[in-house]
């Protein structure tokens, strides 16, 4: 039966408090993928809540007509937006979901989502710990990750912190946000436009629970 452990350490006030705590369940699994750096550009044209244009920084941007986008700023993100017809610097989109979209003007960074498919059924969740991990340590640009069943479902999204581990003890007591059908498709995306980043998951589930 595969054990993951985790610690908690606090100190400071004079005091200390440090705990490592194990986990086991029937099964378990990991995926460490990288998750390239954003693009930086302004928006330039705010249609309403979920739709506008961003004119981006650099013609070599790289963003693409049909793309699946996150776009992130100083206070908020906005999940699964579309491109539509990039002409030179000028990317449309529509469809976001999450932040509404900041005032014309605001800087702005674009990330294409990148895919990780999984087999993970929350219902049967014991443990999932979740990272977004950049090499440099002063890092401080936030990422998103959105949790799908095998079709468009939504089970679950999440803001990451860069360098800060999230731990989802649904075992020890804390509250499982992943129930629902079994998660097979995840999207992340990497809110920095300096920094290439790693995503890492790594989570415990009974097949019996």
């Amino acid at each position: 039966m595969p054990t993951l452990n985790y610690s908690v350490a606090v100190s400071g006030l004079g005091g200390n408090i440090a705990q490592n705590i194990p986990r086991s369940a029937d099964g378990g699994s990991i995926r460490e993928v990288s998750l390239p750096v954003g693009k930086a550009g302004t928006l330039t044209t705010r249609t309403d809540v979920n739709t506008g244009e961003i004119t981006m920084a650099s013609g070599s941007h790289g963003i693409t007509t049909g793309a699946n986008v996150d776009i992130y700023w100083n206070g908020g993100v906005q999940y699964n937006a579309t491109v539509g017809t990039v002409v030179g610097t000028a990317v449309p989109f529509d469809g976001g979901e999450g932040n509404d979209l900041p005032t014309n003007g605001t800087d702005v960074v674009v990330s294409v989502r990148q895919l990780i498919t999984l087999d993970l059924d929350g219902d049967s969740l014991a443990l999932l710990a979740i990272n977004q991990k950049y090499g440099n340590n002063l890092a401080t640009a936030i990422s998103h990750i959105t949790f799908y069943d095998s079709g468009p479902n939504e089970i679950a999204e999440l803001d990451l912190q860069a360098n800060t581990p999230q731990v989802f003890d649904i075992v020890g007591g804390a509250t499982n946000i992943f129930t629902g059908n079994p998660i097979v498709n995840v999207f992340a995306s990497n809110g920095s436009t300096s920094d290439v980043a790693v995503l890492q998951l790594l989570w415990l589930q009974d097949s019996t629970p």
